[in-house]
């Protein structure tokens, strides 16, 4: 293996673990985000993060929740948030909780 494909290879594998370490993070800020009534939408955050896109040039997926309501909690409506347990949504509030560590 050249120099120049075990330095990539090594790159990928501390991209790797660093977003595995966001990712674990960031799903557990989502869950503490997200309104409990029910507690069928915090519950079904899943960690969706898997490493094969990373040096792909597409986005890579780290969570995703199939709680059909999820985007009305989000603030993804016509009347945008609406939760009065999350006023400011649910996906950037996480995300901004996730980066300030």
């Amino acid at each position: 293996m050249s120099r120049s494909r075990k330095t990539m290879a090594a790159l990928k594998r501390e991209i790797d673990r660093d977003l595995r370490g966001f990712s674990k993070e960031y799903l557990q800020n989502l869950k503490t985000s997200t309104p409990i009534d029910t507690g069928f939408a915090r519950n079904n955050w899943r960690n969706i993060y898997n490493g094969n896109d990373i040096g792909r040039g597409k986005p890579i997926p780290i969570a995703r929740n199939k709680a059909e309501y999820i985007g009305v909690l989000d603030g993804q409506s016509p009347k945008g948030f609406t939760s009065t347990q999350a006023p400011r949504g649910i996906v950037m509030e996480a995300l901004r909780k996730t980066r300030k560590r």
